[in-house]
């Protein structure tokens, strides 16, 4: 799957799921949690995992997804965490 497309698939698919709850996910952690819903979600985790056999590269399409939540959310990036819930990322960094 080409990145772009995944990109827009997997953040709709994200904020059908927030709903009404929007402000509590819009949190620091929210690349974190992101990438939780992508590995709990059957459809988002294969599209994932398609998308990093195309583009050949984990670090690039994790690097671009959350450059995307960035961008999307209007947020800004700060520190550096290490210790994830989401298996699919080693760091993120927290947003606001």
């Amino acid at each position: 799957m080409v990145l772009s497309d995944f990109q827009k698939q997997a953040i709709v698919a994200f904020e059908q799921f927030i709903g009404a709850d929007r402000d509590n996910y819009i949190a620091p952690d929210i690349t974190d949690r992101f990438f939780c819903f992508i590995q709990n979600d059957r459809v988002l985790m294969k599209n994932y995992l398609d998308t990093v056999a195309e583009t050949g590269s984990l670090q690039v399409v994790n690097s671009q997804m959350a450059q995307y939540i960035c961008q999307h959310f209007g947020l800004t990036s700060g520190r550096e965490k290490h210790h994830p819930y989401s298996n699919l990322i080693q760091s993120y960094h927290e947003l606001i």
